[in-house]
C-alpha cells in the first residue's frame, strides 16, 4: 500500500461518490483509471460493465427495501455480492438464503426458446445471435448511412 497526496476537495468528491454508490474508495479510483487508461483489456471493461449493472440492480433493490422500511437497505455492495439472488416476478428482491423457500415460475421466454430449439423443423443458423445481430447492424446501418450520404434516404428511415 502506498500513500498518495491529493487536494482535500478531490478527496471529498471521491468519498462522496464512493458513499453514494456504496463502493470502496479504491474501487472508484480504479474505475477512473480504467476509464482513462487505453491499455485496459476488454475483459476488464466487460467486468466493469457487469459490475455497473450489478450496482444498478443493487440500487433498485435498496430502493424497494427503503420503501418497505426494511433494514436490509443498509447492506453494502460487498454484502449484496455475496447474498443477493434475484428480483422475483413481483419485483421483490430475494437473497440466496431464500432459494429453498421460493419457487419462481418458469420464464415464458425461456419456455418458448426451449420449444423452438426442440422443434426439428426449425433450421437454426450456426452463428450466435450476437454475431447475427452484429452482421445485421453492420449491413443495414451501413446501407442506411450510405443512403443518407447520397441523399437517397427516405423520411421513414
Amino acid at each position: 500500500m502506498t500513500d498518495l497526496t491529493l487536494r482535500d476537495d478531490l478527496v471529498q468528491r471521491l468519498q462522496q461518490i464512493a458513499q453514494r454508490e456504496h463502493r470502496r474508495l479504491d474501487e472508484i479510483v480504479e474505475n477512473l483509471l480504467n476509464w482513462y487508461d487505453p491499455t485496459v483489456t476488454s475483459k476488464t471493461v466487460l467486468e466493469d460493465e457487469r459490475r455497473q449493472d450489478r450496482l444498478r440492480i443493487y440500487e433498485r433493490v435498496r430502493s424497494h427495501w427503503r420503501h418497505a422500511g426494511d433494514p436490509r437497505q443498509y447492506l453494502s455492495n460487498e454484502d449484496l455480492d455475496e447474498q443477493f439472488w434475484v428480483i422475483d416476478p413481483d419485483g421483490v428482491p430475494r437473497l440466496k438464503d431464500e432459494q429453498s423457500n421460493i419457487e419462481l415460475p418458469t420464464d415464458p421466454l425461456l419456455q418458448m426458446l426451449e420449444m423452438a430449439e426442440s422443434d426439428l423443423t426449425v433450421q437454426w443458423q450456426s452463428m450466435s445471435s450476437t454475431e447475427s445481430t452484429k452482421e445485421i447492424l453492420n449491413r443495414e446501418y451501413t446501407d442506411h448511412l450510405l443512403a443518407r450520404l447520397n441523399g437517397t434516404a427516405t423520411s421513414d428511415e
